[in-house]
Parts: C-alpha cells; sequence; structure tokens
C-alpha cells in the first residue's frame, strides 16, 4: 500500500511539473523579451533566409527574406526619427538678430557635420 502510494504521489509529482515546464518556458522567453532575438540564417539555393530562433522554446519562427529582417530590426530599434531640413536651418539661422549668436550656431552646425562624416 505505501508503495502504491508512494508511485501515485511520485507520478502527481510528474505531471505537476510536466504542466509547469511550458510556463516556464514562456516565463524565460517574456524574461527575455527586451532582449535582441537571434536569428539563424538558412541558405536555400543560394538565397539567405532568416529564421528567429527562440532558445527557451527550442523552436523557430517565421522564415523572412534578408530586406524582412532588417525591416523587423529596425522597427524594433529605431527610438525616434528626426527629419532636418537644411533650407529650414539656413532660414532659422537668418532670422537670428545677433551676428555673434549666429556666427557661433554656424560653426557648431559646420563642426556636427564634419564629425558626422568622420
Amino acid at each position: 500500500m505505501d508503495k502504491e502510494r508512494g508511485a501515485n504521489r511520485l507520478r502527481n509529482i510528474c505531471l505537476r511539473l510536466a504542466d509547469v515546464r511550458p510556463r516556464i518556458s514562456r516565463l524565460d522567453q517574456m524574461k527575455g523579451e527586451g532582449k535582441m532575438a537571434k536569428y539563424h540564417r538558412i541558405i536555400i539555393d543560394g538565397v539567405p533566409y532568416y529564421r528567429e530562433y527562440s532558445y527557451g522554446l527550442d523552436g523557430y519562427g517565421e522564415m523572412l527574406s534578408e530586406d524582412e529582417l532588417v525591416q523587423r530590426l529596425l522597427e524594433e530599434v529605431v527610438d525616434e526619427e528626426i527629419e532636418i531640413s537644411q533650407r529650414e536651418i539656413e532660414a532659422a539661422l537668418r532670422r537670428i538678430a545677433d551676428r555673434d549668436d549666429r556666427n557661433m550656431l554656424q560653426s557648431y552646425i559646420r563642426y556636427l557635420e564634419r564629425i558626422s562624416r568622420e
């Protein structure tokens, strides 16, 4: 009787563990959602494709072309889009009445342009 009860307890524990494992994997996956996804490159007939690989779930996501992957990664990492119009900046500089302030800002803009090319 004690052997049977012990076997039943062990079986119940195993069943509960089997039920908990997927939840633990999902928690691990959710915990990693702030991290950059990892992808595997799959080359088919010389054409590269990419699939997201989830180590926590030990499985793959959808197959993506290189362009689709680049677009997806840009959507994930680009926080803000800043548009700069050189014409508008030049017009704003002309509206600055103080010549010293205008010259200082023009020098700073030239500096920013120079370091952006380096």
